[in-house]
């Protein structure tokens, strides 16, 4: 897939290279290490052996049929300094830095979307409610390149961006996130029993999209899927401590 000055291919192993035009010329500009085999079959958290999955808690209440699906595992030192360049990205979107990386982030989002796209018949898209100018603009126009129905959250979604941070996580994003006490009717119609995409830029505990997913079960889908940039894995992740409002 080309966008511009850029193109990204899958690798057989589903990782992702991204290149560069430079002087007529394409160069490898860096590379996406996807999920893991071995990766939870519910959240894609990397396991050893036959260990069980405990990292996905904000989704085991869901009572409907759901997929998540992420781009790449975020990696950096025990620093917190990120050890490649997307993971950079991702870090520079977060604090709303990100902008000049608009074109990759969304050639990178699109290409993973496109491939499920052609295994599953999605009709409508919409995003997990954010202030932040970047993902929403990615998430926009990944709706609209992709001739998708758009459902904006906050249309059904009601936030509350006042609440402060509380250690239990299952009651945070149940006051934060509910569901509005009127709606268009015909926002039902678009999402009653077809298959959807909610989009996120990454997954830690599956809290705050879970608590999305919970919402929307509401209007009956058919299927839900989340579409995330990256997952978190082992540890008490450096990103998680520099930014504690990850979900």
């Amino acid at each position: 897939m080309i966008f511009r000055n850029l193109k990204i291919e899958m690798t057989p192993s589903q990782g992702y290279v991204l290149s560069k035009k430079i002087n007529e010329k394409w160069e490898v500009y860096y590379t996406i290490s996807g999920p893991i085999q071995k990766g939870c079959k519910i959240c894609g958290y990397p396991l050893k052996n036959d260990e069980e999955c405990a990292h996905h808690q904000g989704l085991e209440r869901l009572e409907l049929n759901y997929l998540i699906q992420f781009v790449g595992y975020y990696q950096t030192d025990y620093t917190g300094n990120p050890l490649n360049k997307f993971t950079k990205r991702i870090i520079k979107m977060r604090i709303a830095e990100g902008q000049k990386y608009y074109q990759e982030l969304f050639l990178i989002l699109n290409t993973l979307f496109k491939n499920i796209k052609k295994k599953i018949n999605i009709k409508w898209g919409s995003w997990v409610p954010t202030s932040n100018q970047l993902l929403l603009r990615i998430a926009q126009n990944l709706i609209l390149d992709n001739n998708l129905i758009m459902v904006n959250p906050l249309e059904i979604i009601e936030t509350d961006n006042q609440i402060n941070r509380i250690e239990d996580k299952e009651n945070y994003v149940k006051i934060k996130y509910k569901l509005k006490d009127s709606y268009n009717p015909k926002i039902s119609q678009v999402i009653n029993n077809d298959i959807g995409i909610i989009i996120d830029d990454l997954i830690h505990t599956g809290y705050t999209i879970g608590r999305i997913f919970e919402i929307i079960q509401e209007f009956h889908p058919k299927k839900l899927i989340g579409l995330v940039f990256v997952r978190t894995s082992r540890g008490k992740h450096p990103l998680y401590l520099k930014y504690p409002n990850l979900p």
